[in-house]
């Protein structure tokens, strides 16, 4: 029992300690929003799409019809990405937007199992295997997701599965915001 009673309050400070650290993390990450696509080029999966096609900052508005394109970093192993699979597709389905995949540290073999198992939401998937264009993205766990303008500027960052919830409260209205500053823009 003394054990227990000694073992509380470290557990408290570690705790308080680790939610201190992971806030000051939190609000010292410099976003990408507003800023252009983060430089990377990947060779796009084959079984996806016939020939070899490089996905790449300089090509990505020519990858996409519609005036967002999303990208999303996604992984097979990732189990918190199966959460935000039903909200992708309505995204992809019933809001048209294009949506590149972007595997993360994955194989090619688990990635095509992973999508005949659930579906492939995705307009292009590309594999980062390294983790290197993750980096510049400044990714700091799957899934996360990037919705550009028809610009190619980063509007809106959601780090987490997409879930339900999110993609109501939060998502729809940022597509929303985005297709009304791009009408603005238009029209000066």
């Amino acid at each position: 029992m003394s054990r227990i009673i000694i073992l509380i309050p470290i557990l408290t400070l570690c705790a308080l300690l680790y939610l201190q650290v992971k806030t000051t993390i939190e609000k010292n990450t410099v976003t990408l929003i507003e800023a252009p696509v983060p430089y990377f080029d990947l060779e796009e999966m084959s079984f996806f799409s016939p020939g070899k096609k490089r996905i790449s900052s300089d090509n990505l508005a020519e990858l996409s019809d519609n005036d967002i394109l999303m990208v999303n970093f996604f992984a097979s192993w990732c189990t918190t990405c199966v959460l935000e699979q039903k909200q992708i597709d309505a995204l992809s389905k019933d809001h048209q937007i294009d949506i590149i995949g972007i595997a993360y540290k994955d194989k090619p073999t688990d990635i095509n199992r992973y999508m005949t198992k659930r579906g492939n939401p995705y307009t292009h998937i590309a594999l980062d295997d390294k983790g290197y264009a993750a980096a510049g993205w400044r990714i700091r766990g799957t899934p996360e997701s990037f919705f550009l303008d028809s610009s190619g500027k980063i509007r809106y960052h959601h780090k987490g599965p997409i879930r339900e919830k999110d993609l109501t409260e939060k998502i729809i209205p940022a597509l929303k915001a985005i297709k009304e500053t791009q009408q603005q823009g238009e029209q000066s």
